[in-house]
Parts: structure tokens; C-alpha cells; sequence
């Protein structure tokens, strides 16, 4: 056959099935499948999802006690405290399922005054033990993110932990032993970079910053706002967060969700940003409930699954490499956790 004829013969197949390729605005965001996790307790939520599909969080039990846990094979394993420790929390996760967040405990100071105090301890969960990093390497009380190689960032004061060392983070414009000096790291990606919230001075609000190679980078605030604070961080540098948009004493705050990315700040015109993975795809939360962001376009995740299947989505805090999201929805009168994970299609997309 004549090579003109076959590939006349092609287009015309090609013209006749549905397949096609779409042009970029003209792709439709992923359906999803949803998965309630059977936490025990009246509460739960999930704060971070690995490249596995499993996820760390919490749940809260009908005495008001909060336990942290790791999800993975259809099951929810009860992650460890301290004793006397009984409110527990797990909010990031990497692929070697190494979880870290902090564990809590209220107390009476002693003395006649007997002043109510409170005690937080960050700490590291690894094959299914404790590692109180507070007590064993004088870390600050709260961790709250962990990265493929291990590294751990927390504040209280702000640190960076790996292997076995305690690195401290000062904010390079106030006096080194001033309380504020506490930078509050929010996220850390595989190359080591910070990002999170501080202090640039005495007098202006909040402000998103990175840490990169030693440095504090100053990410400022969208137009009109003094405040503003960075959530996640991926591989590539990109930030997303909050930002106020005014700042005058008559008017309430408004915020809003921003992306960092090449030194701008862009506005996406919702509440919140929580998480953004490597193909930058970023979730968060809208007035109407969880949403996502797609080649910058927003989506409503409740209109995303299943029609009918009882779930309000509230808040979606972390997706993975493969595009799965976590959060917290309402479902069947109780706030729970949930595992959103794309359903394939026969479409094929160019973006």
C-alpha cells in the first residue's frame, strides 16, 4: 500500500473515533473517587497524603482525647503519644511512611498561684515507634513537616533537624534572644528549602517567607494586605498560601490564596492554599468547601464525585504526586477524613 493512501487512511480512522487530543482550555478537571477512612471517634481529618496513597492525621474519640494516625491498606493504625500525653497529632508524612507532628498535654504549674500551663513535644513516628525529638535533640515543641531524606522542620523556636543535629532558624531582623525571633516553618520540600510565616519587624504584619541555603526570603503580602503566610512549598520553589488584601482599621481583613513561583506573588482569588505537588497542581479551600487549582483554573472538588455520595467537602490540605487529596468533609452528620484519588480516563489531554 502507497504511503499517501495509508495515511489517508489513518486521518480518516482518527476522524471517526473519540479519542482526540484537547487543547489545553479545553481540559475538564479529574472525577474522583472517595474513601472514608473508619477512624474510630466522633471527628477526623487528614493533613498530608504520600506518593503511596497513605495518610497521616488525627481523629478525636468521644472523650475529647485526640489521637494521631497512619493510614495505609484500608486501615487506620493508632500512632503512639507519651505518656501522660493524651492529645496527639500527625501532619506531614513521607514515602519511607515516617509521620511527625507533636503530642500535648495541659498541666498546673506548681506553686501557690497554680497557674494552667500547656506542653507540646515534637516527635517522630518510625516503624511504629515514638521519637520524642523535644527530649533527644532539644528540637522545638512542634514539628510539622518531613521530607524524603529525613529532614524535619518545626518551630518553637524554629528548626531544622537531620541526622541526629538540631539546626536553628533565627529571623535575620530581630535581636537573637527576642521571643519573636521564632520563625514558624510550615513546609519543606526534598531540596531542603523552608517556607512559612515571620516577623520582618516591630511594626508591619506577618509575612510569608523561604528559606533557601541559609537565607530568609521575604515573600511580602498581595496588593493592599500586611499579612501573609506560606502553607506548602513543592520541588520545583513553588509557595502557596494566604494573604491579606486590606489593611486599614475600618474594614474587616480579607484573605486570600496566593502562588509563589519565579518571584511573584499571584492572587487566586479564594480563601486558602494549603498544598501544591510537583505538576503544581494546588488544593485549598473556598466559602462553598474544598477546591483545587488546575492549569489556574479553580474547581469546586464537590462537584467532582460521585453524584449522591453524601460528602460535603470542607477543606482539602495535601495532595500527592499522583494526584490524590486528603482532607476533612462532613458525611453522614460528622466531620471526616477523606482520600480522594482521580479516576482514569480513556481521554487523552495535552496540556
Amino acid at each position: 500500500m502507497k504511503p499517501l493512501v495509508l495515511a489517508c487512511m489513518c486521518l480518516l480512522l482518527l476522524q471517526n473515533t473519540s479519542v482526540r487530543i484537547a487543547r489545553s482550555d479545553e481540559i475538564n478537571p479529574p472525577r474522583y473517587s472517595i474513601t472514608e477512612l473508619n477512624t474510630p471517634g466522633k471527628m477526623s481529618l487528614a493533613w498530608a497524603v504520600n506518593s503511596a496513597g497513605h495518610l497521616a492525621g488525627s481523629f478525636v474519640l468521644d472523650n475529647g482525647e485526640q489521637h494521631a494516625f497512619l493510614y495505609r491498606d484500608g486501615k487506620a493504625i493508632e500512632l503512639k503519644s507519651l505518656p501522660g500525653f493524651p492529645i496527639s497529632e500527625a501532619v506531614s508524612l513521607n514515602d519511607r511512611d515516617q509521620a511527625v507532628g507533636y503530642v500535648e498535654r495541659d498541666f498546673v504549674r506548681p506553686g501557690p498561684d497554680r497557674i494552667p500551663d500547656r506542653e507540646l513535644r515534637s516527635v517522630l513516628w518510625e516503624n511504629g515507634e515514638l521519637h520524642d525529638l523535644t527530649e533527644s535533640a532539644r528540637a522545638g515543641d512542634r514539628a510539622v513537616a518531613i521530607n524524603k531524606i529525613g529532614q524535619i522542620a518545626g518551630y518553637y523556636p524554629a528548626y531544622l533537624y537531620a541526622n541526629g543535629t538540631v539546626t536553628r532558624l533565627a529571623s535575620p531582623t530581630l535581636p537573637p534572644n527576642d521571643p519573636l525571633t521564632s520563625l514558624e516553618p510550615a513546609a519543606l520540600n526534598d531540596k531542603g528549602q523552608l517556607a512559612g510565616m515571620w516577623f520582618p519587624d516591630f511594626h508591619h504584619g506577618r509575612k510569608a517567607f523561604c528559606y533557601d541555603g541559609g537565607k530568609v526570603i521575604n515573600l511580602g503580602a498581595l496588593p493592599g494586605g500586611d499579612f501573609s503566610e506560606a502553607k506548602a512549598i513543592n520541588n520545583r520553589g513553588q509557595i502557596v498560601g494566604v494573604s491579606h488584601t486590606t489593611n486599614t482599621p475600618d474594614k474587616k481583613a480579607e484573605s486570600h490564596a496566593f502562588l509563589y513561583d519565579g518571584g511573584r506573588m499571584t492572587d487566586l482569588g479564594s480563601r486558602f492554599a494549603y498544598g501544591i505537588n510537583d505538576t503544581g497542581t494546588i488544593v485549598g479551600a473556598d466559602f462553598k468547601g474544598a477546591c483545587c487549582w488546575i492549569g489556574g483554573k479553580q474547581y469546586l472538588l464537590d462537584s467532582q464525585i460521585p453524584a449522591g455520595s453524601g460528602w460535603h467537602l470542607s477543606e482539602a490540605f495535601g495532595i500527592n504526586a499522583r494526584g490524590q487529596i486528603v482532607g476533612r468533609g462532613d458525611y453522614k452528620g460528622q466531620t471526616r477524613a477523606y482520600l480522594l484519588t482521580p479516576i482514569a480516563t480513556t481521554s487523552l489531554t495535552q496540556r
